[in-house]
């Protein structure tokens, strides 16, 4: 059964709860699993060597960027490198 955004908001308004966007402090990413079964947030503190430097409540963590997705702006963006090969 399809429950409408009308009904969850007053279900919420009922249970005195508040439906508002999430907001993600400044340096905040998301790292994911590319099946979505693990979710890492934590605040940015670097990239070195292929993985991402996040804390997570006060633990720093080193996350290898080949196997998580990343989520917000102080994620890198990987654009592919033309080759000699590739421009003909």
């Amino acid at each position: 059964m399809l429950t409408s955004i009308a009904s969850l908001s007053r279900m919420a308004a009922v249970a005195g709860l508040a439906l508002l966007p999430m907001t993600a402090k400044a340096n905040e990413i998301i790292l994911t699993s590319p099946d979505n079964t693990v979710r890492l947030i934590g605040e940015y503190v670097g990239f070195e060597i292929d993985t991402y430097v996040i804390t997570i409540n006060g633990i720093e963590m080193r996350v290898s960027a080949a196997k998580m997705n990343c989520v917000g702006t102080n994620c890198l963006k990987f654009e592919p490198v033309a080759t000699a090969e590739a421009n003909g």
